[in-house]
């Protein structure tokens, strides 16, 4: 099972797992949606839970530095690499 954001991405991931002969997904999961991470969770439970985890989910897409940076940029980055965490 392959979750994150964007599909496009992951495509060759959940790809590479197929060719290896076992069952590959895809399950889109914002990890600052808490129905997104909910659902994500549901779906484990269906596989019969967790082998593996690597939780990957974090940036910084701001194009300015620190100090240019809005409280709107700090909430956004935190809500991902803080938040994000802490629901999964």
């Amino acid at each position: 099972m392959v979750a994150a954001r964007r599909e496009k991405e992951v495509q060759e991931t959940t790809q590479i797992v197929k060719e290896a002969g076992v069952e590959g997904i895809f399950v889109r999961t914002d990890v600052t949606k808490e129905d997104d991470v909910k659902a994500l969770m549901k779906t484990i439970n269906e596989y019969g839970g967790i082998d593996y985890a690597f939780n990957n989910a974090g940036f910084d897409e701001a194009e300015a530095t620190l100090v240019e940076e809005t409280s709107s940029d700090f909430d956004k980055i935190m809500n991902v690499n803080v938040e994000g965490v802490y629901v999964i």
